[in-house]
């Protein structure tokens, strides 16, 4: 007991803080690990104290912390110590994340979450609440994210440790921050900021000074986002936080290259870059690199601005490799967490037959027992009444008429019964019924992301071959300048070459980012569309072309004038059909369009028909029509995007795109749009 007491004062000593500097933190590992020799410390103890010096070690090193953890974790189970377990199960899961490895987090939080449910842990509760919503944060399940986090923050304000309370500010911050609702975010953040300031937790002020400026950043207010830029830097230099100063001094350099000053923003960049280096933060070095490679570009200096930039690309593709196997675990353990509410879900049924077929069978006990009470007390009084013969027959006709109402109410229970019987027939029916729509469901989900793998090896095999050619003619016309002399007349054909080559790679790597925008934009809100507005809006963008050509529209939106979709998607769609039926007309006749609506099984199909050149489709391959940088005429302008920009964001709605064409004849598009028109989201 004597130990457990010299723990306490040591706790409350190094801890008493919440943000020890370096110096300290050495100490209390020291410290905590002199204790933790002692073989007559109890268990729980123990437990308790591994989690503490785990928290110390895992700023500078996890594995460490990690190691540490599960030893409080299997303390904790040997002695049956549910609170201990439920708090390294927490912890488990925060250092698993910083690892990247989502699948072992979400495991953490949920057998977390279930012991804190089952032993009434509300601090437990509300943090790992807050830790899945920023999962799903991070998933683009916003609304779920919204709701667990609100719902963590809401039982952790009735707690009085407040360190889980302003991580869940924190988080819940920063999705409304993703999603541009600035002013929500700052309430959330200056509410954090006090409580950090209330408690004097060092580093909490600091990251919440941060992220404030950063608001104040999107917003463009640079002078209040430096005055909190500055207050956070101090806090962190102070306690040796190398990852925070780094995305201080990161964002102070992109104020200063927001404001034209180049020599601040370098700076800042420069002294951000051995920090990050230091500190193994790989998207931070990122952005320190991206910034470097953005002034150096201001200066003109060509040189270094490649180098950083290359820097840059690296990581980001590194950063972009962590992230798709993070998407990968996220759709494996949504599976997993689906199979398992399915089978918790049959269970519940099994129970509740059971439980009625017990209460069925209490009620025909009772019934039986009243039955044998009322003939014992008739038997009674048949015996006392042997003397009056009359008086007899009277009692033995009402007790006749007790029976027949008896055997009445048998009949109806007998009835009930069967009823009862059927309903539970019903009941597993309609169980097997849910397990095959839930398992349907999961072969979709394995079925769309198996398709989502091969569109990615299909984008991969473009990215690699639309970016190698102009990377290879750079690299070729710089082999062959001649830098002895600059002035040189074929010097300056091939400065020439090189501006239009690099002109063709920047127009490239716009187009990639346009179609990755495109594939990732799946958190965007449906809205009710009206055709003949979009149309409209449409004819007056290609008002030129339209009066050039003499071009007649016709549109018949009689049966759907409206659909419930993305509005962007749909004009771009419009624009991109209208745009192509110009371009692609017959120089024999005048061009005429024609679009309408109609109801095709669960789709609205909006058909686009044009009188233009038209296509032998038996010679064509349908790739030749959609794919990326693909055309069939050589005669007009064009990259070959249009359409493949029309199917991607069709089939991103959940639809699909079919063609009809004869040659000299015309051609005409379906696209077949979801008919959901309740439904205000995508996925």
């Amino acid at each position: 007991m004597k130990y457990f007491f010299s723990y306490l004062f040591f706790f409350f000593i190094y801890f008493g803080s919440y943000c020890p500097t370096f110096a300290q933190n050495q100490r209390a590992i020291d410290s905590l690990e002199t204790l933790l020799a002692n073989p007559q410390l109890a268990d729980t103890t123990k437990a308790k104290m591994y989690i503490d010096l785990s928290i110390l070690y895992y700023a500078n090193n996890l594995n460490k912390a990690i190691e540490l953890i599960k030893e409080s974790e299997k303390l904790s189970k040997k002695t049956n110590y549910l609170r201990g377990e439920a708090l390294a199960l927490h912890w488990e899961g925060i250092y698993e994340s910083m690892q990247g490895s989502s699948e072992k987090s979400i495991h953490a939080f949920l057998q977390s979450l279930e012991i804190s449910e089952k032993i009434n842990y509300p601090t437990m509760k509300g943090a790992n609440l807050a830790r899945i919503a920023d999962i799903n944060r991070e998933q683009g399940n916003y609304q779920k994210a919204l709701e667990l986090g609100t719902k963590g923050i809401e039982i952790l304000r009735k707690v009085p440790e407040k360190l889980y309370l302003l991580h869940a500010l924190h988080r819940l911050g920063t999705l409304y921050s993703d999603q541009n609702q600035f002013e929500t975010a700052l309430s959330y953040y200056q509410e954090g900021l006090t409580i950090a300031k209330e408690i004097k937790a060092s580093n909490q002020i600091s990251l919440y000074s941060f992220q404030i400026a950063n608001v104040y950043f999107k917003q463009a207010k640079y002078k209040e986002a430096l005055e909190y830029l500055e207050e956070g830097l101090s806090i962190s230099q102070k306690n040796k936080n190398l990852i925070q100063q780094s995305r201080i001094l990161n964002l102070i350099g992109e104020i200063y290259l927001k404001e034209n000053n180049t020599k601040g923003s370098l700076e800042y960049f420069y002294k951000a870059l051995p920090l990050a280096k230091q500190a193994d933060a790989t998207p931070d070095l990122k952005n320190t690199y991206w910034g470097l490679y953005q002034s150096h570009k201001k200066l003109g200096r060509i040189d270094s601005t490649l180098c950083y930039l290359e820097y840059a690309t690296s990581l980001k593709d590194s950063l972009y490799n962590v992230e798709k196997n993070r998407m990968v675990n996220f759709f494996q353990v949504d599976a997993e967490i689906e199979k398992q509410k399915i089978e918790l879900e049959k269970k519940q049924v099994e129970v509740e037959n059971r439980t009625l077929l017990l209460y069925l069978g209490g009620i025909f006990i009772v019934f039986i027992t009243l039955i044998t009470v009322i003939l014992f007390y008739s038997n009674q009084r048949q015996k006392k009444a042997n003397s009056l013969l009359l008086k007899q027959k009277e009692e033995m006709f009402k007790q006749k008429q007790q029976i027949e109402k008896q055997n009445m109410s048998l009949q109806s229970l007998n009835e009930e019964i069967s009823q009862q019987k059927e309903e539970i027939e019903t009941l597993n029916n309609q169980l097997e019924q849910l397990v095959q729509d839930r398992t349907n469901q999961l072969k979709i989900t394995v079925d769309n992301l198996s398709k989502q793998n091969q569109d990615l090896a299909q984008f991969s095999y473009i990215v690699s071959h639309n970016l190698r050619s102009p990377v290879a003619r750079i690299l070729g016309l710089i082999n062959i300048f001649n830098e002895n002399k600059y002035e040189d007349e074929f010097n300056k054909q091939i400065i020439a070459h090189l501006k239009q080559t690099t002109s063709e790679l920047d127009t490239v790597i716009k187009d990639l980012t346009q179609i990755i925008a495109i594939r990732n934009s799946l958190d965007k809100t449906k809205e009710k569309i009206n055709l003949y507005e979009v149309l409209h809006l449409t004819q007056e963008v290609l008002k030129d072309e339209i009066q050039k050509t003499n071009a007649e529209i016709i549109a018949n939106f009689q049966i759907f004038d409206y659909i419930y979709s993305i509005k962007s998607y749909v004009q771009s769609i419009i624009y991109n059909l209208l745009s192509n039926a110009i371009k692609y007309r017959s120089e024999k006749r005048k061009p005429l369009i024609i679009l309408k609506t109609a109801l095709v099984g669960n789709f609205i199909c909006l058909s686009v028909q044009d009188n233009g050149l038209g296509m032998d489709l038996s010679k064509t391959d349908t790739y030749k029509i959609f794919g990326l940088y693909q055309r069939l005429h050589d005669h007009v302008d064009g990259k070959g995007m249009g359409l493949f920009l029309v199917k991607t964001q069709v089939e991103s709605l959940g639809g699909s795109i079919e063609v009809e064409s004869q040659l000299d004849v015309g051609t005409t598009f379906k696209i077949y749009f979801p008919n959901n028109q309740t439904d205000t989201s995508i996925g």
